[in-house]
């Protein structure tokens, strides 16, 4: 796919972020910027309309005047879009901005490759840092890189400590893959009885003259969800 603008990394008049340049046909200048912020990458458009003041992606009242030249759909995954936004596999950056990402992980990778700073694992560890051998560290690390490529920005912090949590219990030897494999089949399986059991539920209160809005309501799930467990067309 083509890209939206021909991009350039020889960037001036903006601050250290700033990682690409591009023009709109209407002399509008968009910058794309990367940081790392706490250890995660974060990144974000800037637009300088000819008239009217900047906008920045970072913040969602300056969204509209960013998408005009920039959509959403054109936005990286380490970028969040918002309720309702385009998920990150339905999103096409220019391959310049994903290009300029790519460089910066590495370059992040190569920093602490050269450093060898593995004190974060210590605190990660806590009592435990002490009976952890280097080799296991460095595993940690490096699961830890794979983690924040498989699941980038900071919207999915949250994901990637739950999974390096699991990860990090393989790597201790306190659980097994088999473990792991066991517990996840056993939670599936819980939770399509849960939805059965639910289903017969928003069944009953049908039944009984709950509307859909009153069953959405009773269960804390989706008026949509609700109809379509109740095969009704909404």
């Amino acid at each position: 796919m083509r890209d939206r603008y021909q991009w350039t990394d020889q960037v001036s008049g903006c601050s250290d972020t700033c990682r690409l340049q591009a023009w709109a046909d209407d002399h509008t200048r968009i910058e794309f910027h990367i940081a790392d912020v706490d250890g995660y990458i974060e990144s974000s458009f800037v637009v300088f309309p000819t008239r009217g003041p900047a906008a920045s992606s970072d913040d969602t009242a300056e969204w509209p005047t960013v998408e005009a030249y920039v959509p959403r759909t054109d936005w990286p995954a380490e970028m969040p879009t918002g309720k309702g936004g385009p998920a990150a596999d339905q999103r096409h950056p220019d391959q310049a901005v994903l290009d300029a990402l790519e460089d910066y992980r590495c370059m992040l990778a190569d920093d602490d490759e050269g450093d060898g700073d593995d004190t974060w694992v210590d605190a990660y560890l806590g009592d435990s840092a002490d009976e952890t051998s280097g080799e296991q560290k460095e595993l940690i690390v490096r699961a830890a890189a794979r983690l924040d490529a498989l699941m980038p920005g900071q919207d999915m912090r949250g994901e990637r400590e739950t999974a390096l949590g699991g990860a990090v219990k393989i790597i201790l030897g306190d659980e097994t893959v088999q473990d792991v494999g066991r517990a996840e089949r056993r939670a599936v399986h819980a939770l399509e009885q849960a939805k059965l059991a639910t289903t017969g539920a928003m069944v009953a209160a049908e039944l009984t003259g709950r509307t859909i809005t009153g069953i959405a309501d009773m269960t804390g799930l989706t008026r949509r969800t609700v109809y379509k467990r109740l095969a009704r067309r909404g």
